[in-house]
């Protein structure tokens, strides 16, 4: 801009550490999306899934619930559970592969069900050892993506954050992902090459 002056070394623009001015590529060796209902992980970060994908990288999903909503009987929620959990490996294979797994909690459940989902959490991190994981935003308006954002985030404290920490890898680095709360980003993912 002219008459901006900066002393030398410093950026004229600052705002761009909080506001991402221009795209950026992000990478992965083995990336963990934490999904609570089938569809949030191609919905919230679908196209750069598809990017770390064509890249080499390893993808893998945790599907948390069940995605059966208010169903009553356990036999249709496991049925419909498994039918969702394919959908998901069907928009993996689509999107370039990866793999997909679910926990089973209940849909629309997981505010109640904490330690459940801290558990689930925790013991498909050290499983999965990704050094990239994208989680839904704490600021979600579903009740299900709180509460999996914020178990997430109880992970990392005290002295059980502390051993998780050490067994992952340390260039490991999280991502969180918006469904239906928009975010102010800081990170911009350049996706055109696969929309479609």
């Amino acid at each position: 801009m002219p008459g901006l002056r900066s002393p030398a070394g410093t950026d004229p623009f600052p705002e761009r550490r909080l506001l991402p001015y221009e795209a950026t590529r992000l990478e992965a060796r083995r990336a963990l999306v934490v999904a609570p209902h089938a569809d949030d992980e191609t919905l919230g970060c679908g196209g750069t899934l598809a990017g770390l994908s064509s890249r080499g990288a390893r993808v893998e999903v945790l599907l948390v619930t069940d995605g059966a909503a208010d169903e009553p009987g356990p036999d249709r929620r496991r049925e419909i559970g498994q039918l969702r959990l394919g959908e998901t490996r069907e928009a993996l294979r689509r999107l370039g592969g990866g793999e997909a797994r679910c926990a089973f909690l209940p849909d629309r459940g997981l505010s109640s069900r904490s330690e459940d989902v801290v558990a689930v959490l925790r013991a498909t991190l050290l499983e999965t050892l990704p050094d990239l994981v994208f989680v839904p935003s704490p600021v979600e308006v579903h009740p299900d993506h709180r509460a999996v954002a914020e178990a997430f985030l109880s992970l990392w404290a005290g002295a059980p954050g502390r051993g998780l920490v050490a067994a992952l890898p340390a260039e490991s680095r999280v991502a969180f992902y918006e469904v239906s709360q928009p975010i102010r980003p800081n990170v911009l993912v350049d996706v055109s090459e696969f929309a479609v």
